[in-house]
């Protein structure tokens, strides 16, 4: 007679799903959001429309990741990772930005982020990301044409000096450039050399351009 010898399986070990909070101002685009990555075994904690909605349900929660959408506002998204983080080292971010908005997304990265992965690219991109974060690892997601480009903005220092920064926040305070001389001991040629600098590094051509860029980075605050 034949015998038959059984292979043996393991029991199946109980995985518990990573569980994310999404962080997105478009409410029908959070909830499509969510039900894909609910449909692909992720938990859901919660999908919250603004920054502080999304920085107290992250307290609560407790997440393994915050997929979150770099045009937050109340308050703005920076900001928001800034306090995310301060308020809970071990939070890990992730940020969704437009493949042309390098800036934001390297803002992000100094304020906390653990990753950004551009709007342009693959949901399989995403999901990726998320795995990395959560394995340990910065990541920067991107489409293939912006490679080089992408890593020279992630790799480089922060992107104003410390004297732009300094002459950005006395625009912001409504000085004039005669004015930000005299309290910087400096000559007026070298207020507008700054500020030459600081439209090239921002991308904006005028005074006005750079503090809107500045606020929504996170560079200077008004308030």
């Amino acid at each position: 007679m034949r015998s038959t010898i059984g292979r043996y399986c393991p029991p199946a070990m109980d995985i518990d799903p990573i569980r994310v909070l999404v962080a997105e101002p478009v409410p029908l685009v959070g909830e499509l959001l969510a039900d894909r990555l609910v449909t692909d075994g992720f938990e859901i904690v919660a999908v919250a429309p603004d920054g502080s909605t999304a920085h107290d349900l992250a307290l609560q929660h407790q997440p393994d990741i915050v997929v979150l959408d770099i045009e937050l506002h109340d308050p703005d998204g920076i900001s928001t990772i800034r306090n995310m983080v301060r308020a809970d080292r071990r939070c890990r971010i992730l940020v969704l930005t437009s493949a042309d908005d390098l800036l934001s997304a390297r803002y992000a990265m100094q304020a906390g982020a653990a990753a950004f992965v551009s709007k342009t690219g693959s949901y399989d991109d995403l999901v990726r990301a998320i795995r990395t974060v959560l394995a340990g690892d910065n990541v920067v997601a991107h489409r293939p044409d912006d490679d080089t480009r992408q890593k020279h903005a992630m790799t480089i220092g922060p992107l104003l000096s410390d004297r732009e920064e300094e002459v950005l926040s006395l625009v912001a305070a409504g000085f004039t450039n005669p004015e930000i001389a005299t309290r910087l001991f400096i000559s007026a040629r070298t207020v507008k050399n700054h500020l030459s600098s600081i439209y090239d590094k921002l991308g904006v051509g005028d005074k006005t351009q750079a503090l809107i860029r500045a606020i929504r980075l996170g560079i200077v605050r008004v308030e």
